[in-house]
């Protein structure tokens, strides 16, 4: 096949990129359509005679080519660069003026460690194409970090700023180049300017999370790390990313963990709340509670005081603390306007309990379980889930509540949810409960849960719901989140409690508690 154009305006309209200089040597233009009408790994022959541009092209050899090229490329993504390089050497040595092809094999060679002999190559290309990107990126990454040479470096990087100066790629490349040779300043503006092209780019995100934390601002690496996870998703290019991204957070927060004392994050709340309340709130470690931590409220327990109890094993006991705090916040709110509710679970409700789990019984009987040790076993079952369909709907407004107002809490909280987190995926996964458990109580458990997970994902980007194989229970708990949402934007006090009757409901736990007006 052969193209004919002539040097004039309609060319132009053609190829709005060309300039000046190009028209005015034929050498340059025909360097500019030879790259424009390449393909892959085939470049076209180009001659320009009296005005008329010539562009020949052998279709036979585009398609063999091309193959070639993408073969290679797959196995130069899966490794096998010895394999990769023999595809190509053959067509570089027929003399070929294809940069893309010698950039390959350039690369693979610095992948293999030659770096001089991929820098021979990548020279090579940039003859055939001094405007080709990825060379130019390449060989400043070779300068900077095979060479320690910055200096020489940023004469590719400048040239691909040149040409490309919103390429969000090649920032955020260059970026992470002058990182890690200790340019951290410099580094973290090439980061920021990749995010003014592509905001929230993910790897930008990472970058600037690094340097933050080899710089000791703790809180700005987890904010980043944060952005970057919730960036990342689902997508599959940035599944590399999940693994350091999840490994930074945990560090960052941890480190940042050390900085704060726990009575420094909740003691305004504290003051707040005893002011509103007109009582005195106790806050005391306890060993003696079923949960991470509990709230005793005054009225309920005939007492003074309120009480907010912890497990001081628990390393992120500010978050603990703040969380019932703000759970006897919703309490006063609803109260203001008489719609608190109390949540009852007394003989009836157990009986009631207890005639659903006939066959559970049988089951433990059979594997030797004695009457009493199957009585304990299912009066824990009875409070635990009530616990859970209780707590679950209310904690998701208490954590957005933390997270929204008190942003100095995050890394903590986002530490406490991910090891309670962690132990609901345990207990989900536990195999004793899906033979013991009655059916009922393991499916509202584990959708539970899934709740949970879900706002842990939506504040911290963090996505530990595949870490449960339950697919028909995870669609199930994306209903019961679904009206969490509906009503968070302007939900009412006390309206809490509308969900918490809502799920019991669909999870087929009503009759095992009672919702009463506290008035």
């Amino acid at each position: 096949m052969q193209i004919n154009l002539k040097k004039d305006a309609f060319l132009g309209q053609l190829f709005p990129g060309l300039k000046d200089d190009d028209w005015q040597d034929d050498s340059r233009l025909a360097q500019y359509l030879r790259n424009a009408y390449s393909r892959g790994g085939y470049t076209p022959e180009v001659k320009i005679e009296d005005e008329i541009v010539q562009i020949s092209l052998d279709e036979q050899k585009v398609t063999k080519v091309n193959k070639v090229y993408q073969d290679a490329l797959k196995l130069a993504a899966k490794g096998s660069y010895d394999r990769a390089k023999a595809l190509i050497k053959p067509l570089l040595d027929e003399g070929t003026q294809n940069a893309e092809l010698f950039r390959v094999y350039g690369q693979c060679l610095a992948e293999e460690g030659d770096k001089e002999g991929a820098m021979n190559y990548l020279i090579d290309a940039l003859k055939w194409d001094p405007n080709h990107t990825e060379s130019l990126i390449v060989m400043g990454n070779l300068y900077a970090e095979g060479k320690g040479d910055l200096e020489t470096a940023q004469v590719f990087f400048d040239k691909v700023m040149e040409l490309e100066p919103d390429n969000y790629l090649a920032l955020n490349n260059i970026g992470g180049v002058l990182s890690k040779s200790g340019q951290l300043e410099q580094g973290a503006v090439f980061f920021k300017r990749a995010l003014e092209a592509e905001p929230n780019f993910p790897f930008a995100l990472y970058g600037l999370a690094l340097t933050s934390f080899k710089t000791a601002d703790y809180a700005e690496c987890f904010d980043y790390c944060c952005r970057a996870m919730s960036s990342a998703g689902n997508n599959d290019q940035f599944r590399t990313l999940i693994r350091p991204l999840r490994g930074l957070m945990i560090e960052a927060a941890s480190y940042y963990a050390e900085t704060v004392t726990a009575e420094e994050l909740y003691h305004s709340l504290h003051q707040e709340l005893e002011n509103a309340t007109g009582r005195l709130i106790e806050i005391e470690p306890s060993d003696n509670i079923p949960t991470a931590a509990k709230l005793e409220v005054a009225e309920y327990k005939k007492r003074d005081v309120h009480r907010v109890l912890y497990k001081p094993e628990y390393s992120a006991v500010a978050h603990l603390i703040m969380h019932e705090l703000i759970h006897l916040e919703l309490i006063i709110e609803a109260r203001a306007i008489d719609e608190n509710q109390l949540f009852l679970a007394q003989n009836k409700e157990v009986q009631f309990f207890r005639s659903r789990t006939g066959a559970a019984q049988k089951r433990l009987a059979k594997a030797g379980f004695d009457e009493s040790r199957i009585d304990g076993f299912l009066d824990m079952l009875f409070h635990g889930i009530n616990s859970q369909i209780y707590n679950a709907p209310i904690d998701l407004f208490i954590e957005q509540r933390l997270y929204e107002r008190y942003p100095a809490l995050r890394p903590i909280q986002f530490l406490s949810l991910l090891k309670l987190n962690q132990e609901a995926v345990e207990g989900a996964n536990t195999e004793s409960a899906k033979v013991y458990s009655p059916r009922f109580v393991r499916d509202a458990n584990i959708t539970l849960s899934f709740t949970q997970l879900f706002l842990f994902r939506d504040l911290f980007g963090l996505d530990m719901t595949g870490e449960i194989k339950e697919p028909r229970l995870y669609k199930k708990a994306e209903k019961l989140y679904a009206d969490y949402l509906n009503m968070r934007a302007d939900k009412e006090p006390g309206e809490e409690y509308d969900l918490v009757r809502w799920w019991g409901e669909d999870l087929e736990l009503e009759g095992m508690y009672r919702l009463v007006g506290e008035s």
